[in-house]
């Protein structure tokens, strides 16, 4: 009887030992193949309440590029880049956050150029059971994708308006 609960003590230790632990988010890279082949553009955002502010983005304008996004990034490549993601016509879909390592804000445009929605993005917790998108209450032509705090920290609000690059 002591052999076989040993035994089993045992084989509860390695199975623990070599399985990842609860909680732990799987290994972050500074680029992906996906985000390194995103475009590099300038995007122009008009604020509403007057001045420009620029900003150096990556343009995710393939499927496959847009389904990576920031997908296994690291937070410090994230905190220090955007994402601008383009669709050929107005859309109604969600992004998620599975395999982000960082918070995110979204700004959801409108095939006018204008800032419609603006969302905070949390990680997904491992441990939780669920796991939410975000999606806005209208369509949109582009999404950018930027740390959290960008949005506000730049004064860029709904209504502004994005001159999209070429």
């Amino acid at each position: 009887m002591i052999g076989i609960r040993h035994h089993r003590a045992a084989l509860l230790l390695a199975i623990l030992l070599t399985a990842p632990a609860a909680g732990v988010a799987a290994e972050c890279q500074p680029h992906t193949a996906e985000f390194s082949a995103m475009k590099q553009a300038e995007l122009v955002i008009l604020r509403a309440a007057g001045g420009e502010l620029r900003i150096a983005t990556r343009v995710a304008d393939e499927a496959s590029e847009r389904a990576a996004g920031y997908q296994h990034i690291c937070p410090r490549t994230i905190e220090t880049s955007t994402i601008l993601f383009l669709f050929t016509r107005p859309v109604r879909t969600a992004f998620h956050m599975h395999n982000v390592h960082a918070p995110l804000d979204i700004a959801f445009i409108g095939d006018d150029g204008r800032i419609r929605e603006v969302l905070r993005m949390q990680p997904y917790q491992l441990a939780s059971r669920t796991h939410p998108v975000y999606q806005p209450q209208q369509a949109f032509i582009a999404a950018l994708e930027a740390p959290a705090g960008f949005f506000a920290d730049n004064k860029v609000a709904v209504g502004d308006s994005l001159v999209m690059p070429h």
